[in-house]
């Protein structure tokens, strides 16, 4: 292109667009009220905090550490699908912010530069040019997904304010007949990042290209446009993929690996993903499919001069929907897979508005007429959208997910209890416990895991997206001293690396269920297998000497172990709820029980077959063990009065 064609006028779609930087009282007002639409529709589903949100937290939180780019100790991973969300949030924590506010301002600004992107596309100079960006913005607010995720803490509204930005800034260059190269520079920076945003990125820079090459032409022109077009993003994925490879030592991200699983199982989920979502969001969503598919056959003859706006925004979402198909949906409440395709659903259905003679019409017609009218038309539109996500079970689920928050108890908790010992964590949900409570961690699904992301069952394609990997044996080599499975704390195990737990003899040996209580910020009762005999957290044997902890002491189902003032978890046993630990293996030799509580107490131990007593006291607390083999034996005390006590430990002293 010549010198004089990058510094030519460009001929926007309509003549308002020449107004784009004037500040324009309508343009203004409706993305102020927009914005404080979507802030009031987020607020709605306040406090969730989705558990993956977590996982990214926690590699910022450990980047700000000084543990570099890292889930655990270990190899490291990327256990992480959104490396510029992971380094803005760092970025912002680094200012001093707490990571939960920085996910939700990244959310909100995000999501808000979509308004932006919207006003820069359509602005209106006069009221009666405001209907598209007036319905443009009202079907972005009101989608319930960029509610959610405006809060929720993944990187949906950061991929969507690229997108948009990338796309709206592309328009005026298809529209116009000779346009100088460095005017894809700004698109191919937005396309950049979206590419660094998340590793499936990259969809969007080659959907841009292609429509660059159908609105303009195969010729060597268009070739050296896309060429300025596509520089940053390669050169940002090429970047991205130095980096992966030297720092992790790998190709792909290890969440690929773990959650890109193609079958034909995934493949109708994908399908079943994709129809649910159209349906969410209808009637807007079938208003645009129609919309865009008209525009492309150019009918009516009208809209062809609409092609270089909804080709490229057109592209982009058939390339996105197909992908959704291709890694089988998501299992994320309100469509989070779907954020890119509302940002593609608002800019076709903007246009849409655009086409109807809307405009003239309200040139010529009184206010007292048209407003009503416009209100009418509002809820006409928007009533449908509204219900149509209201019915939707997907978008009911982030109303009812909280519990993260009691991972946060109990994250928080087991900091206080044990985090001078940092004891190694084995968890399915990775993000919520690990995150609060900062330990060593096992990611007993993969993730964040380098061995388990490559291990493939035969089964593999025919469960649930990123809930098919595990290794139970590699987990139990490991030696985690506290193992939780499922997201709630469950005593039975739910995925596949627990299920195989069980099945191995080690387990019931070697764990015990011990249910804790947690205060901080709110209490929350929860249950976690512990290692019996781990050297950081459970009975502890030195020489002639074993310590147990009171939380091990809970042979009764109703002893739950909770902090007391000194962070110290204790245990609260009474007359009707004695403290007591079963099939404690003690060497043979004559035996002194010491027990720290608060209060006097009286002890009885039997052993563990026979049920001989071998001793019942409330003062002199010996018996002897005979023989030359371990013994395993049941203790149990309660206070010697009818009250409560609390008990801290038990010590035995075991002599030839």
């Amino acid at each position: 292109a010549s010198h004089s064609n990058c510094n030519s006028s460009m001929t926007p779609l309509d003549s308002s667009s020449e107004k784009s930087f004037r500040p324009l009282v309508p343009t203004v007002a409706i993305c102020v009220v927009g914005f404080a639409v979507l802030l009031l529709h987020a607020w709605r589903f306040m406090p969730l905090l989705v558990d993956d949100a977590l996982i990214s937290m926690r590699y910022s939180q450990r980047l700000l550490q000084g543990h570099g780019l890292t889930w655990t100790a270990g190899i490291p991973v990327e256990g992480y699908s959104n490396l510029l969300w992971v380094l803005l949030t760092a970025a912002l924590g680094a200012l001093g912010m707490d990571l939960v506010t920085a996910v939700r301002v990244l959310g909100v600004v995000g999501n808000g530069a979509v308004i932006g992107a919207i006003a820069f596309c359509r602005p209106a100079a006069r009221w009666s040019d405001a209907a598209p960006l007036l319905f443009g913005v009202a079907a972005w607010v009101l989608a319930q997904p960029i509610a959610v995720y405006s809060i929720a803490g993944l990187e949906q509204p950061l991929l969507a304010g690229l997108l948009a930005w990338a796309l709206v800034l592309l328009f005026p260059v298809l529209e116009g007949d000779h346009t100088c190269p460095r005017k894809l520079i700004p698109s191919g920076i937005l396309l950049g990042l979206v590419c660094i945003t998340r590793p499936d990125g990259p969809i969007f820079t080659v959907t841009s290209f292609a429509a660059l090459l159908l609105i303009r032409g195969i010729r060597v022109q268009t070739i050296r446009l896309g060429i300025y077009l596509v520089a940053v993003p390669i050169a940002f994925y090429v970047g991205q993929l130095v980096f992966r490879l030297f720092y992790y030592g790998d190709f792909v991200p290890n969440t690929a690996r773990v959650k890109v699983t193609p079958s034909g199982h995934h493949l109708l989920g994908g399908l079943q993903y994709l129809y649910t979502g159209v349906l969410s969001f209808s009637p807007l969503s079938w208003l645009t499919i129609a919309f865009a598919g008209l525009t492309a056959i150019g009918w009516p003859a009208r809209l062809k001069e609409r092609r270089a706006r909804v080709v490229p925004v057109a592209l982009a979402g058939l390339a996105w929907a197909a992908y959704i198909v291709f890694i089988g949906g998501d299992i994320f409440p309100s469509y989070r897979h779907f954020v890119p395709l509302i940002v593609v659903q608002t800019l076709l259905f903007t246009e849409f508005v655009a086409a109807l003679p809307v405009g003239p019409w309200l040139a010529r017609t009184k206010a007292t007429t048209a407003i009503p009218v416009l209100a009418g038309a509002l809820v006409l539109t928007f009533l449908p959208y509204w219900y149509m996500q209201e019915r939707d079970i997907e978008n009911e689920r982030s109303l009812d997910e909280i519990w993260e928050w009691d991972g946060q108890v109990v994250g928080l908790a087991l900091k206080k209890g044990f985090g001078d010992r940092e004891p190694l964590l084995a968890v399915d949900a990775a993000g919520t416990t690990p995150y609060w409570s900062e330990f060593p961690t096992i990611d007993m699904m993969g993730l964040s895991d380098h061995h388990i992301a490559r291990t493939r069952p035969e089964d593999l394609g025919t469960g649930r997206i990123g809930h098919e990997l595990g290794d139970g044996q590699y987990v139990l080599d490991r030696e985690p001293d506290l193992v939780t499975f499922g997201h709630l704390w469950f005593r039975e195990a739910r995925e596949r690396s627990g299920k195989e737990m069980v099945e191995d003899p080690r387990f019931y040996n070697d764990y015990q269920w011990v249910r804790f209580v947690g205060d901080d910020p709110h209490t929350y009762e929860f249950g976690m297998w512990v290692r019996r005999f781990s050297t950081k957290i459970g009975i502890r044997v030195e020489n002639d000497t074993t310590t147990i902890p009171a939380y091990l002491m809970n042979g009764l189902p109703a002893t739950i172990a909770r902090l007391d003032d000194d962070n110290t978890f204790v245990v609260d046993f009474s007359w009707s709820e004695p403290a007591r630990i079963e099939y404690l293996a003690l060497p043979p030799g004559n035996q002194t029980i010491t027990v720290d509580a608060s209060c006097p107490v009286r002890v009885w131990v039997e052993r563990a077959h026979g049920e001989e007593v071998l001793l019942d006291s409330t003062d002199d607390f010996q018996f002897s063990l005979p023989g030359e083999d371990i013994q395993f034996v049941h203790i149990n005390m309660t206070p010697v009065d009818d009250v409560e006590c609390v008990l801290r430990e038990v010590i035995i002293q075991t002599t030839p």
